[in-house]
């Protein structure tokens, strides 16, 4: 589904900042854990457990995170993300 979809999108953004995925048991309390504010934002709507409260795949094309690219960075892992994000999407 795409509610599953969008799941899976924020498991890919968790393991892109953290370089490992999240206990699946409780992954919102893992979330806290990436340093760029707007990821945490959008991983978190990510995650929600009810499915539909997960943003569509257009309003995650609308988050700050995605359209800024000076948000996408990581003070734990500083880059440009949103060039590997966008190659992400162009391969797919």
């Amino acid at each position: 589904t795409p509610a599953s979809d969008m799941w899976s999108t924020g498991i890919i953004i968790f393991i892109i900042f953290q370089g490992r995925f999240p206990d699946l048991v409780c992954p919102q309390l893992q979330v806290q854990d990436v340093g760029s504010a707007n990821a945490r934002d959008l991983i978190g709507s990510l995650l929600q457990e009810d499915p539909a409260k997960r943003p569509t795949a257009a309003d995650a094309m609308r988050h700050p995170w995605v359209l800024d690219p000076s948000c996408a960075s990581n003070r734990q892992h500083p880059g440009d993300l949103s060039v590997s994000l966008q190659s992400f999407v162009e391969f797919y």
